[in-house]
């Protein structure tokens, strides 16, 4: 059985409790999470989630500490590290069903497959990101996920007469200001998700996706880019390794661009030297975003993203796209 909220706990989440209600704050102190990947990304997500209240948080990562790391990575001291390694691809389904969250950053393509693949056999919400350079993506696969909007309505609309009533100023005739009766009500939503398989695997040739691609963002497709140089190279683009990753990334592109059949310039030539090592403030903003949506999700509160939120350097701008349904 749950602790009682304690007076102390009231007092230190106070200004949360205000933000999203007790309920929401109590079900943040019940939640268990695992984050796998502890590189700049998986370090802001932890901080945030730490000090939203969360009963546990589980950190796992099989990566020895790299000067890139102290560089982006604000929890690795410039002195001495001690670790215990742990590798996500060698964890097999039962080692997640003790979670109720699970994100996976800085990992391969197949391994985010299979960790999503075993999530979803456990009922259990998955999440993914990653930054390369500026650019960076979070994906959510929730699989079925119930959550509650707060939704304003005139004082005609057929509203329970306990449902709390807000004001609002309106014009009359004359163009005087007074005030119209409104309403909130609490709407509860059910929505669903697709694993990143499924989303990765959409079949561009159709004749809705083609439409939809001159409208679309590069990120999705940039994204698959990034998969390709990983799986072949075994590790993100370093700037070590400059001159010779950015030929692979250009060559990648144009074997995406024939792949999707997307616009030769769909995938702008000016993203690649953007794409090297990891960037503490991509890092800032992507891990807000997969805090963020951990919070909404556990609370029940507000529709999550669905299903990938990019960031894009060129337009310094975050971008929401559902694909794969």
């Amino acid at each position: 059985m749950d602790k009682k909220f304690t007076e102390e706990e009231a007092t230190l989440y106070d200004r949360q409790i205000r933000l999203w209600g007790l309920d929401a704050q109590k079900r943040l102190r019940n939640a268990r999470i695992l984050v796998c990947g502890m590189s700049g990304l998986g370090a802001e997500v932890a901080k945030n989630l730490v000090l939203a209240g969360v009963k546990s948080l589980t950190m796992l990562d099989q990566v020895n500490l790299t000067l890139e790391h102290c560089q982006s990575n604000f929890l690795a001291p410039r002195d001495q590290v001690s670790a215990e390694v742990g590798d996500v691809d060698a964890k097999d389904r039962e080692y997640f069903k003790d979670f109720d969250i699970v994100l996976v950053t800085s990992a391969m393509k197949d391994t985010l497959i299979k960790v999503n693949g075993f999530c979803r056999d456990l009922g259990i919400k998955f999440l993914s990101g990653d930054v390369f350079g500026f650019f960076g993506y979070a994906f959510m696969d929730l699989v079925e996920h119930e959550f509650v909007e707060e939704v304003m309505k005139s004082s005609n609309s057929d509203l329970d007469a306990d449902e709390p009533v807000k004001k609002r100023p309106k014009k009359d005739a004359e163009g005087e200001q007074e005030e119209e009766e409104s309403k909130t009500k609490m709407v509860k939503t059910i929505m669903s998700f697709v694993p990143l398989e499924k989303s990765l695997a959409s079949d561009w040739s159709q004749e809705a996706y083609k439409k939809r691609i001159k409208r679309m963002d590069p990120s999705f497709f940039v994204l698959h880019v990034l998969y390709e140089f990983q799986s072949r190279e075994g590790r993100h683009p370093l700037l070590e390794h400059e001159e010779g990753d950015l030929k692979t990334l250009k060559s990648l592109g144009e074997s995406i661009t024939q792949k999707f059949n997307l616009p030769e310039t769909k995938i702008p030539e000016a993203i690649y030297p953007m794409l090297f090592s990891e960037i503490s403030p991509s890092a800032a903003i992507v891990g807000g975003i997969l805090a963020q949506e951990i919070i909404k999700i556990i609370s029940n509160r507000d529709a999550p993203h669905n299903n990938f939120f990019f960031f894009n350097p060129l337009e310094t701008a975050g971008i929401v796209e559902k694909v794969g349904y």
